[in-house]
């Protein structure tokens, strides 16, 4: 099997809402070569990307996944969803329950002759948002098909769930600002912005470099999820899910 014929099927069950049993392992691909598949992918799904998710974003994540870097992925507009809302998953879904803080961009970040800084980015930046990232594989086999088959299938974005938008954020502490997530009233971690490499912001300049490297960049009206800020936790059909970002308010949203 060829990689164009593995990520039409890949983009396939992404519109489709389904899963693929392949069986890649004998395919590997450098991380190079990976983007460029991503970007196919992107191609022939063809919805419009209203932001990215960053995952890998903490060295034990990295060490275990093999990976000296984040990694990247699209957020399409359909997995775009309200706080409170129900959202559907496949029947072999991971449902990898993620608190992540997320950044809206006020404005573009085009590619200009030397890397953005985080100031730079600082200042981009429309507001802050508590947000829950439902992650999940297109692959029956999960992340057992290795790093670069995960980045090709969008970096294993299923859903991504914003909270309320701090547009007065810039004294926030995110590095050392709270989260906690609780399922069905049970709360089943907790942890902080310090999680992730560097905080928040630090993923936020990462990704933006990265997309420029791709010939992508930040846009106005992007949402940018930054990564797990607790241990990883996994979730069922008919739960209640809801992260709590102390003075970023709640974000809930139930699994189907």
């Amino acid at each position: 099997m060829d990689h164009q014929s593995i990520v039409e099927q890949l983009a396939s069950a992404k519109k489709q809402g389904e899963h693929v049993d392949l069986d890649v392992s004998s395919i590997p691909l450098s991380i190079e070569d990976s983007y460029d598949l991503q970007a196919e992918y992107i191609a022939q799904i063809g919805w419009p990307i209203r932001g990215w998710k960053v995952g890998a974003t903490s060295k034990a994540g990295q060490e275990a996944l093999k990976i000296e870097e984040p990694i990247a992925g699209p957020i399409f507009e359909p997995c775009l969803r309200v706080s409170g809302e129900t959202v559907k998953t496949p029947t072999n879904a991971m449902r990898v329950l993620e608190p992540e803080f997320a950044f809206l961009m006020a404005r573009d970040l085009r590619p200009k002759e030397h890397e953005y800084s985080v100031s730079d980015v600082s200042a981009a930046v429309a507001g802050v948002a508590g947000a829950i990232e439902i992650v999940d594989s297109r692959f029956d086999r999960h992340f057992d098909v290795g790093i670069g088959w995960t980045i090709a299938d969008g970096s294993a974005n299923h859903a991504f769930i914003p909270g309320t938008l701090q547009e007065d954020w810039q004294g926030l502490d995110l590095q050392s600002h709270s989260t906690r997530l609780s399922i069905n009233g049970d709360i089943v971690a907790e942890g902080n912005g310090g999680n992730v490499i560097g905080g928040p912001l630090n993923i936020l300049c990462w990704v933006c470099n990265h997309l420029i490297s791709r010939d992508l960049y930040l846009k106005a009206g992007d949402w940018v999820s930054t990564g797990l800020t607790t241990k990883v936790v996994t979730g069922k059909t008919g739960d209640l899910v809801v992260a709590d970002f102390a003075g970023l308010g709640t974000v809930s949203v139930r699994l189907d």
